[in-house]
């Protein structure tokens, strides 16, 4: 089965033996702590957490690209559509938009904002497929990462444990399309892991108890006592000495 890396530890792993310099993979790891933050607690439909996704889609561009933006953008490319940025604002704001270009450049961000308007439907898809050899190599970069996108939702069987599965974009022809795209683009590793991935949720077998029905990705919130969440925000106030003599007078009773 086709493998993509899925944490920081593997894609960065890849990163190395792909000889990505210093600078380079100092952009990426800022760029994976800022994920973190945006897609805390967020779950794909397969169950499959958020960041594992970005990870993947990042793993997937930088060995299609020779070009480090693309794989950071990667990572980051649903940080208008899905992401949490707890600010109140919608899509790119011009704030978060700021706050993107600080962590990973001009270019980088470039390529996000783009891949949150390119649209990918199957319409799309085949417009695209029409006009490959005149795509101007920005649009080009772009596809690269939709193109990655899809591939990490394939992978590990995610069409058969998720709803994706039923989606249009999913349907053999779609996929056949894409695969089409990629070659047209002489994206050739991402039209070989594409067949290959779709073909394995083809032929298997997965017990329905595995199965979710869950449309989209979503937000689990996490489980707290109120009252340890008291007991930490008061002990965060206190210096170090106090918190140390309330803990050892904690112990004793």
């Amino acid at each position: 089965m086709p493998e993509l890396p899925q944490t920081n530890l593997q894609l960065y792993a890849l990163l190395l033996r792909r000889g990505w310099a210093a600078d380079d993979l100092q952009t990426m790891a800022k760029a994976y702590d800022l994920a973190l933050s945006l897609f805390a607690c967020q779950v794909r439909p397969s169950g499959k957490p958020f960041i594992c996704h970005l990870v993947g889609t990042a793993g997937a561009a930088a060995v299609a690209s020779n070009e480090p933006d693309v794989s950071v953008a990667s990572l980051l490319h649903a940080a208008y559509d899905s992401a949490q940025w707890g600010d109140g604002l919608a899509g790119a704001a011009a704030s978060r938009r700021q706050q993107l270009r600080t962590v990973i450049g001009h270019n980088a961000e470039a390529l996000v904002f783009r891949y949150s308007t390119l649209g990918w439907e199957v319409e799309t898809v085949n417009h695209l497929l029409a006009r490959a050899s005149k795509l101007p190599e920005f649009d080009r970069s772009v596809v690269l990462m939709r193109l990655a996108n899809e591939a990490d939702d394939m992978v590990d069987l995610g069409l058969r444990v998720s709803t994706k599965g039923n989606e249009p974009l999913h349907q053999p022809h779609a996929v056949a399309a894409q695969v089409a795209l990629a070659r047209a683009l002489e994206l050739d590793y991402l039209a070989d892991l594409l067949q290959a991935v779709f073909r394995e949720n083809e032929v298997a077998e997965v017990p329905a108890v595995l199965r979710r029905t869950e449309i989209g990705s979503y937000t689990l919130a996490p489980r707290s006592d109120p009252v340890q969440v008291l007991l930490r925000r008061i002990l965060n106030r206190l210096g170090a000495h106090a918190r140390y003599r309330l803990q050892m007078a904690r112990r004793l009773l």
